[in-house]
């Protein structure tokens, strides 16, 4: 008979839960001024000034964009996360993704800027959205790692306010 072994409860310090709580939302503000600025300003922009479309149009592609980008980040996410918990490396098992991802989110933002059609914007954006949940999902999973229990609302609520 096997028993399961069970990871031990973080304990923290009063300082360790704000220091969470601070690093959690910086994080939930950055990533909502990176993510939500490109795509109310830059993708916008580029698709009517760049590359001519008119309104009309280019409202309808980016319906388009942001359709395949939900659609993908469903299953992204899901997969990143259970990939995340079997993951073991010296840099630990959320790591390895956070990093990999971050590089991924930098890499398409900077290429939304260089793209000369509708597609090709569309397609970057996806793998951006790819790259993004490499980062968030293992990131809010840090949260049942490393935070105490009874600090767990607090860090979450700390999240939901930064977005």
């Amino acid at each position: 008979m096997t028993t399961a072994s069970v990871a031990p409860t973080p304990t923290n310090s009063k300082a360790d839960k704000w220091r969470y709580v601070a690093g959690f939302m910086a994080f939930a503000v950055l990533n909502g001024v990176a993510f939500f600025g490109t795509m109310s300003v830059l993708v916008p922009q580029r698709l009517r000034a760049d590359l001519g479309m008119s309104a009309v149009d280019s409202t309808a592609a980016l319906g388009v964009i942001n359709s395949a980008g939900s659609i993908a980040s469903i299953f992204i996410a899901l997969f990143v996360g259970a990939l995340s918990d079997r993951t073991a490396s010296r840099w630990g098992k959320r790591t390895p993704w956070i990093f990999s991802g971050a590089f991924i989110y930098g890499l398409c933002f900077w290429a939304l800027s260089r793209p000369s059609n509708a597609l090709l914007i569309g397609v970057f954006y996806v793998i951006a959205l790819v790259g993004l949940n490499m980062v968030q999902a293992p990131i809010y999973a840090l949260i049942s790692d490393r935070v105490e229990e009874s600090n767990r609302a607090t860090v979450s609520a700390a999240i939901g306010g930064g977005a």
